[in-house]
């Protein structure tokens, strides 16, 4: 998985999009180094055991959004 997002202040859009594009420049022509991958498998595991730990409280809209992306988009 891939993504990129930016919070960028008003008028920062600019700027904002020229930083991604040019993340996705040095990702595509370098891939991501060792320590960048075990950070995010690290962040992912935290979250999903967050979502683990909250699961008694979630709604179950969540789950159901979930269950299509599965069988439809095959995600």
């Amino acid at each position: 998985m891939f993504s990129l997002n930016a919070g960028v202040r008003e008028g920062g859009i600019e700027r904002g999009l020229n930083a991604l594009l040019t993340e996705t420049e040095r990702v595509a022509r370098h891939g991501f180094i060792a320590p960048e991958l075990a950070r995010q498998k690290a962040r992912r595991l935290r979250a999903m055991e967050r979502a683990f730990d909250e699961r008694e409280k979630t709604n179950s809209r969540r789950y159901a959004s979930e269950y299509l992306r599965n069988f439809l988009q095959d995600e």
